[in-house]
């Protein structure tokens, strides 16, 4: 369809907002209550634009139609929008645009020149009792998005209307945010435009007065970010949009890693247990206790009864030198993950991408057709944002499929969503797979280089019996996939994963120009899987587990172990075997209170430097932002190395060592 924008003539494909058609093409109209997780409300008003036989519009909530005529930039347009602006003003405290000038409400009111006028504040109004998120309701638009938010995306009911009209006022559920069911998501902060619900962070510490340039590790995206720095506090994270497109709409990377660094659990210096409590004790002292306990082992046992898991990202230098120490000093290979004890056959499915290569993160709104399958939104926010503007700018067909009970955004913003429980979805696969092959839609010289039988492969998903409900799930799903190139996203799950690399190899070599981009969501220690090496990478998680319950000697490396663990009760059973486990982490968590022997601090990924891998193939470069005391991993693991007779590595020399095995990039 054709539309004309300030004269302008625009082709569009895809019947989009008159928002979203502007947003696509540069031009920018302000928006208050407008954010992409939420149903287009209208209630700000500044979003206005004059369309011809309409009159003046909000441009929100209407759509483009073929041969529409829009003005953005017309007198009668902006007067209205000034004199809307001007009435929310009308009872807002006085100074806060100028101590907050990046808020959206802030940013508008200089824009325009205007500035509250309310110059006394109702005390009554104000709300500390929650420790993460600090309330002044005297800085409330009323436009209701953090009602919205929290009902429609979160599925909470803790943000509530009470009066009408001019008397509107939000309130927190029981009265006090902090005595509500409030999860501390902050995505009520995510969406306030005016400071109303705010992070006790910044309040308490204040606005950042420098920003350095870092990496978020709290999800394989590894997005860029800005970390913003007041008074030598980390006050605040935003992702860094001229990097990797829509990463500052991601709720975990803006406001989780609170939870870690300013965590009641922080501990600043080694605990070894004495009894039933905890004796603090030199970092110097822990170091030798650690070695000693490493070489009696072997020395009784053997190497192989020393063992190391990674439950959390560490930086690629610091694989480097856990390589180093388990296979060259230790002289075993008992180095597991989080994912190996979570996932069979993971390794499998990671050699296929390894060879295949991921869609880049900044290439999504360049595909045809996305399919989204899991909880990509609340795992992995920044990635689902991604998805939404390609669909909600017209640029690409979106499918979601997932089993989650709750709404999520993308469940209305995509062509097609289809619920359907882990064991439906992968009878879904099998109908997809089985249809194309039976229409003999697939290149067979494709097929037979990625599979040990060819003819018996087709024979076998020739012969899937395909129950009506899933045959008609599949014909709807194919039906889309009507524009290349096609991007699968989807949350690995231990029982999909044979499934999703035959559904894989079959659509890849029906429409070639195809795509995957696995995503692990319960311990997401990505690099592992292209840097640690097994000697057998067809172990089963069961397998792994039961080699870990013989060892006399377990380093776990990473917090939450057990936490993030899908065999919780199995794991649990194998760790209480072993005679001496020590935890190097930054909090003390579930594992250490219960089952370590010792615990020895290491940094958050905001006192650390290094080189993480994200999940599309980029290295990303994480910089220490904040000095503190304590050691990173590189420095405990290099001052383990020199006391079991090894020699120190050098950071520069790891790296160069272990980009060398990561060539496929």
């Amino acid at each position: 369809m054709r539309v004309k924008i300030n004269g302008i003539e625009y082709n569009f494909n895809k019947k989009i907002t008159i928002l979203n058609a502007l947003r696509d093409n540069g031009i920018d109209v302000p928006t208050l209550c407008y954010d992409e997780r939420l149903n287009p409300y209208g209630s700000c008003r500044l979003c206005l634009v004059k369309v011809n036989g309409k009159g003046i519009i909000t441009s929100c909530n209407n759509y483009i139609s073929d041969g529409m005529e829009i003005i953005t930039d017309d007198p009668d347009v902006e007067m209205l929008r000034k004199e809307n602006l001007k009435l929310l003003a009308e009872n807002y405290p006085i100074g806060y645009k100028d101590k907050y000038p990046d808020k959206k409400f802030h940013e508008l009111l200089n824009k325009y020149g205007l500035d509250g006028n309310k110059k006394v504040e109702d005390e009554g109004l104000y709300d500390k009792s929650h420790p993460y998120i600090y309330v002044n309701m005297n800085r409330c638009v009323n436009c209701y998005n953090c009602v919205r938010v929290c009902e429609d995306v979160i599925g909470k009911l803790v943000w509530r209307v009470v009066n009408r009209g001019y008397n509107s006022l939000i309130v927190a559920e029981d009265d006090k945010l902090g005595n509500s069911s409030c999860i501390s998501c902050r995505s009520c902060i995510d969406v306030c435009p005016s400071g109303a619900i705010e992070d006790s962070f910044v309040i308490n510490y204040g606005s950042p007065n420098k920003f350095v340039e870092s990496s978020c590790i709290l999800c394989s995206a590894t997005c860029p970010v800005n970390v913003g720095i007041s008074n030598d506090k980390p006050v605040m994270i935003k992702g860094d949009e001229t990097k990797l497109k829509y990463s500052a709409n991601c709720i975990v990377g803006r406001y989780q890693w609170e939870n870690l660094y300013y965590s009641n659990d922080r501990i600043m210096e080694p605990l070894l247990k004495s009894g039933n409590n905890w004796k603090r004790i030199k970092y110097e002292e822990a170091l030798n206790i650690l070695a000693n306990k490493i070489q009696d082992s072997i020395k009784n046992y053997g190497p192989n009864s020393v063992g190391f898991v990674i439950s959390n990202r560490i930086a690629l230098e610091e694989y480097y030198l856990l390589n180093k120490l388990v296979k060259e000093l230790i002289k075993t290979n008992n180095i597991y993950s989080i994912v190996d004890l979570n996932y069979n056959n993971i390794r499998e499915l990671y050699s296929i991408i390894k060879e295949e290569k991921p869609i880049k993160l900044n290439d999504i709104e360049k595909m045809g057709t996305i399919i989204s399958i899991g909880d990509v939104e609340r795992h992995h926010p920044a990635i689902s944002s991604m998805f939404r503007q390609a669909w909600l700018r017209g640029k690409s067909n979106l499918i979601v499929i997932d089993d989650i009970d709750d709404f999520r955004s993308i469940h209305e913003q995509s062509d097609v969503y289809l619920y359907n429980e882990k064991k439906g979805l992968i009878n879904l696969f099998r109908a997809i797979e089985a249809k194309l092959i039976k229409e003999g839609k697939y290149d067979k010289d494709y097929l037979n280089k990625h599979v040990n039988n060819i003819n018996e492969f087709l024979d076998k998903i020739k012969s899937i019996n395909v129950e009506k409900q899933y045959e008609d799930m599949a014909n709807n799903v194919l039906s889309y996939i009507n524009k290349l190139p096609i991007s699968i996203f989807v949350e690995v799950e231990e029982e999909m994963i044979n499934e999703l690399i035959n559904l894989y190899l079959i659509l890849k070599s029906s429409y070639r120009n195809v795509y995957i981009n696995p995503l692990i969501k319960d311990g997401d220690v990505l690099e592992s899987l292209y840097i640690i090496q097994r000697e057998n990478e067809n172990k089963t998680h069961k397998e792994i587990i039961d080699e870990i319950g013989n060892l006399k000697v377990l380093i776990i490396i990473g917090n939450n172990l057990v936490t993030w663990s899908t065999k919780r009760e199995e794991l649990m059973k194998s760790l209480g075997k072993i005679e001496f486990i020590a935890e190097i982490s930054p909090i003390i968590d579930t594992t250490a209170r219960y089952l370590a022997k010792m615990v020895i601090p290491s940094s958050t990924f905001l006192e650390k430097d290094g080189h993480y891998l994200s999940e599309d193939f980029n290295l990303r470069k994480v910089n220490k932002v904040i000095e503190r005391e304590g050691k990173q991993e590189f420095d405990i693991i290099n001052d383990l190395i020199i006391r079991l007779g090894g020699e120190r590595q050098e950071k520069n020399e790891a790296l160069k060592n272990i980009k060398s095995m990561l060539n496929f990039i």
